[in-house]
């Protein structure tokens, strides 16, 4: 499914309004693919981070303690 820059926009908007400027929002995203990225640059998101947790478990966890 294609990100609406319009939906995301209004969403980073009202978020923005809540934290206030001096809050760093960081957008969380799940398989999103690289063509859809450029919608969130332009509703004015600065920072992404990808969350695929499942597929680095083991990568993750690998040597801390549980």
């Amino acid at each position: 499914m294609a990100l609406s820059t319009d939906t995301v926009a209004a969403n980073y908007e009202r978020i923005r309004g809540e934290l206030g400027p001096e809050v760093t929002i960081v957008a969380a995203t799940k398989y999103v693919d690289a063509a859809d990225l450029p919608a969130l640059a332009e509703a004015g998101i600065e920072i992404v981070g990808e969350n695929r947790a499942q597929d680095h478990q083991g990568d993750v966890t690998h040597g801390l303690p549980p």
